[in-house]
């Protein structure tokens, strides 16, 4: 799968997943300024937004594919339409589900 020409090592929904969980457990800290502390699975990132919006992180996944799951939570917290549909499908319940 390519992702900005890179080839990256995991499909997107699984990315977008991983962001969320991230997220949802309360795992990235904004420092200020566009610098956030992200605390994945393997260790404690630094993910940066520049000047243009460009979001990077210090990870080995994103050095080598240029995607991660802690750059991927960051743009969904700093995007509100990405941050409102993100907290609209994890707060929905099926239909069956609510009659119970």
């Amino acid at each position: 799968m390519l992702l900005n020409g890179s080839v990256i090592e995991m499909p997107i929904d699984t990315l977008v997943e991983k962001a969320e969980r991230l997220l949802k457990s309360r795992r990235v800290e904004p420092l200020g300024q566009g610098i956030y502390n992200v605390v994945g699975d393997h260790g404690t990132y630094t993910v940066v937004q520049d000047y243009s919006g460009k979001v990077s992180c210090d990870c080995p996944g994103f050095v080598k594919y240029r995607t991660c799951s802690h750059a991927t939570a960051v743009i969904i917290l700093i995007t509100p339409q990405l941050k409102k549909r993100g907290s609209q499908q994890s707060g929905s319940t099926a239909p069956s589900e609510r009659n119970k």
